[in-house]
């Protein structure tokens, strides 16, 4: 059994090592891609933690983070999240997933929606002339489909629909995600994914690539699972290698404190800093008989400003 999770791990990193330098064999080039919704990060549990998240991936946030550790739900689950981002924009998310048994396999199926939107942009002519106001809309709904192919190893897959508005103009297209978690001796996990893998899109007069990215983490739980530290490296097709690392410290029934910090690439000494925390379920539970969580992250952009994620989590 050991011998088999030392070749599985062998394996996940030597699918690193190729996936990376295939996405760096043409240079790292910031802007050039598209659907750059699809990279803002969704949960407030993960955000709050930096978004090192691929090796956890143990609730809904899996979606987004890794489809393959949405196999390790125990029970129904919704959430929805709504982000105050920069600049007013407002960025939006619902989810919601099943377990199930089918012939002794363990299955779990997931749907979610991600909505960014910009209102009252200033629309100018070319000379310079205001000429009303224009809107941004972009919308991706996605399916997933996970797995566990046995006690330590799952698998996932995404198919996600696009719709992409801006001003007069929009494009559709479609992407794929694809994941493997595999749990390890001594408490620790790797979670390996590919996010966006689909065909360019236009939706300003150009077709661009969608934004590919090869995610890999690392997770370890101590003192008796109350502790959570995870790590995730990204190697995104539009700009440089980047880091995320976190915690997550749960106290008893009550709340549990989260932090962390990931490579946000924007001025200031604070850009990066993460933070949050949570009122968990089963409190919730003793009192008012309802399996509910609530959720706040914080993260910042230094200079920019700060985000704020809200997240009502509910099983049932």
């Amino acid at each position: 059994m050991f011998k088999n999770r030392k070749i599985t791990t062998l394996i996940l990193l030597s699918a690193v090592c190729y996936l990376s330098s295939n996405l760096y064999a043409a240079d790292s080039k910031t802007g050039t891609t598209t659907a750059s919704f699809l990279k803002i990060e969704t949960g407030a549990r993960p955000t709050a933690m930096g978004g090192a998240f691929a090796a956890v991936s143990d609730d809904l946030n899996a979606l987004y983070y890794n489809p393959a550790g949405l196999a390790q739900l125990d029970s129904r689950a919704f959430s929805a999240v709504h982000t105050l981002w920069l600049q007013s924009i407002n960025h939006d998310y619902v989810a919601f997933g099943f377990p199930i048994t089918l012939m002794d396999n363990k299955l779990a199926f997931g749907i979610h929606a991600v909505y960014l939107g910009v209102d009252d942009i200033d629309r100018r002519t070319s000379a310079g002339v205001s000429d009303g106001q224009a809107k941004v809309a972009d919308l991706a709904v996605a399916g997933t489909v996970a797995w566990q192919l046995r006690d330590t190893t799952n698998l996932g897959f995404t198919v996600k629909g696009i719709r992409m508005a801006m001003d007069k103009s929009q494009d559709n297209g479609f992407a794929l995600d694809a994941g493997i978690l595999e749990k390890l001796p001594d408490n620790l996990a790797v979670g390996l994914m590919v996010q966006n893998l689909g065909p360019k899109m236009d939706v300003s007069g150009t077709k661009e690539k969608l934004p590919t990215n090869l995610k890999a983490g690392l997770s370890y739980r101590m003192f008796n699972n109350n502790l959570l530290l995870a790590t995730d490296v990204d190697f995104p097709n539009d700009r440089n290698m980047r880091f995320h690392g976190g915690a997550e410290y749960r106290f008893n029934k009550l709340f549990a404190l989260r932090t962390g910090y990931e490579d946000v690439n924007s001025p200031g000494n604070s850009s990066g800093f993460t933070a949050g925390i949570s009122v968990n379920e089963d409190y919730i539970d003793e009192i008012l008989n309802v399996k509910m969580q609530f959720d706040y992250a914080w993260m910042s952009f230094g200079e920019l400003g700060s985000t704020h994620r809200i997240e009502i989590g509910i099983k049932f």
